[in-house]
């Protein structure tokens, strides 16, 4: 049961927060917005306070990544692909890049794949 409640949740945090000008803002600059979310979570750790539940974690992390895999698919066209100059970089350069980022991401989420099991699944959320 905590599964569906932590959906409705996060759903009106995400929603909520994206309404304001500072949910507008960081969306402009995803990069920034992951590195300092990885710097709190770093820090918070670091102090070693309290975490959450698993069940909570777990849920939000699911919600998370399917968030951020919808949100990479809206912005992500390949039909402005053809018109930019940098097209063939960004191909040969980003494509795999992105691989192995999304392969990382299901590592941390899913540690007992092993890495080309999570490299694999990283490709098919890609």
């Amino acid at each position: 049961m905590t599964g569906p409640i932590t959906a409705v949740f996060f759903f009106i945090a995400f929603v909520s927060l994206a309404a304001t000008r500072l949910g507008r803002k960081a969306a402009s600059a995803p990069a920034l917005l992951l590195i300092a979310s990885a710097a709190i979570s770093l820090l918070y750790r670091a102090v070693e306070l309290p975490t959450a539940p698993d069940d909570f974690v777990v849920s939000g992390a699911k919600i998370g990544l399917g968030a951020l895999v919808f949100a990479a698919a809206i912005q992500f066209r390949i039909s402005q692909l053809s018109r930019t100059p940098a097209a063939m970089r960004l191909a040969l350069g980003g494509a795999p890049l992105f691989v192995l980022l999304c392969g990382a991401a299901a590592y941390f989420l899913l540690p007992q794949l092993g890495f080309a099991g999570a490299l694999l699944l990283g490709g098919a959320l890609m």
